[in-house]
This record gives C-alpha cells, structure tokens and sequence, in this order.
C-alpha cells in the first residue's frame, strides 16, 4: 500500500495543534474576564469564535480530503508501459565442472551375427599336368568391402624334374583372382624327382566388393606335379 508523502502528514498536524491552542486560550480565566469586561473585546471575540469554527471546517475537509487521496492511491491501478527492445546477448558463460560418472546401463541385446570375413578350402587332391589350373585348388567367396585387402595364403606340395634328355627343369605356380596374376606365386628350379612342401602367401589390395574367385595355375616346360601324398590348404581373408 502506497502512504501519503511526509510533508502532506506535517501539514495536517500543525492545523490539529493550532487548533487546540486555539480551544485553551478561550477557555482561559483571566482571558474570559477581560471579554466580558469589554463589548468592544466581545465582539472581537465572537469574530473571533467564528473563526475558529472556519479553522475547524478547514481541518477537516483537509483531513477528508487527505483521507479521500490516500484511497484514491491505495487503489492507483498502475498500467505497464510498452515492451522495451530486447538487449543484445551477453557474453558465453564458463564451462561447468563435469558431472560424476554415472552408473552402467543395462546390456544391450545381441547384435546381429557378423559375416565372414575368412574363407578356405583345404583337401588331399593330387595333379601331375605341367600347364594349367591345378584341380581342387579353387576357392569362390564375396568380398563385403569395397576398400579392405585381400590376404591369400596357399601351402600345397610341389615337385618338377626335368623331361627326358635335359639337365634341368623349373616350374611355376601362381595364384589368380578372377583368372588375373595377382603377383602371388611359387617357383622351383630342379635337377631331381623332388617333392616339396611349401606355402606362398601376399595382399591383394583395390578389390571391389561382390563375389571373387581364387584360383591356382601351374606353368612348366619340364614334369611338373601338385600335392603328391599330402594335403593343400588354400585360403583368403578380407582385411579392413
């Protein structure tokens, strides 16, 4: 609630105390002698009277009109002005302390099986032809990635010795993809009826995804032979 200034509620005192002065001095002794005394001073005195009844009236409309302004600010409705234009934005606050760590989730469910980057194939399947694919040595797989390489490892038994009526002989094995050279192979020069284990392995990289085949080709001017009274193994792994 909103009170009337300070100097408003002064002012009303001082008419309030004036007036009770006003009210001793009548009622004063020696002071209602001398009126009487005099029809001269009596008259004053009735001036005198009526002025303090204009007095009292005065204090009191003024006290009626105060009371009357103090309800009219008791009851002041006051009337937002317009909205003011939005300041600009201040400036990015400190970065807060981290949290604690919160406690483990629950485990998810089992994600889908993956698919198989590794593939072979592996047998006891012997070949004596000098050119040519070596039989059971081809393995057929799909490649997932278009950006992974190739790791192709091939463990066979090999043997070359010279034809009839020559000296020396050699002999070449090489790993195909899709039927091209893939800079994987074996080589063997002899002077005797020799088989060999051996293993031959390499990257085959800038391979497109979809589906490949491995392949494995003999090529010999001498007598050649493939997996004499052994087992071969053959295998590609796709590597990210």
């Amino acid at each position: 609630m909103r009170r009337l200034p300070f100097t408003v509620s002064v002012f009303t005192a001082l008419f309030f105390i004036f007036s009770l002065t006003s009210n001793a001095l009548i009622s004063d002794f020696a002071f209602t002698s001398i009126a009487f005394a005099k029809k001269g001073d009596k008259d004053k005195d009735k001036d005198s009277d009526k002025g303090k009844k204009g007095i009292k009236h005065r204090v009191n409309a003024l006290e009626s009109q105060t009371t009357e302004l103090q309800t009219q600010i008791d009851t002041i409705e006051l009337t937002p002005g317009p909205q003011g234009d939005t300041g600009p934005q201040g400036p990015e606050g400190q970065v807060g302390f981290q949290g604690p760590q919160g406690d483990p989730g629950p485990q998810g469910p089992p994600g889908p099986a993956g698919l198989s980057k590794l593939h072979y194939v592996q047998g006891v399947i012997e070949d004596s032809k000098d050119n040519g694919y070596v039989n059971g040595r081809v393995l057929t797989f799909n490649k997932i990635s278009s950006t992974s390489r190739l790791r192709v490892t091939y463990s066979d038994n090999f043997r070359v010795i010279p034809h009839v009526g020559a000296t020396s002989s050699v002999a070449r094995w090489a790993v195909l993809l899709d039927d091209a050279e893939t800079g994987i192979y074996k080589s063997i020069f002899a002077e005797q009826n020799r088989h060999e284990l051996g293993s031959i392995a390499g990257m085959i990289e800038n391979v497109p995804a979809g589906t490949h085949e491995i392949t494995v080709f003999v090529t010999s001017g001498s007598d050649a032979y493939t997996g004499w009274q052994s087992n071969f193994y053959l295998e590609v792994q796709e590597v990210d």
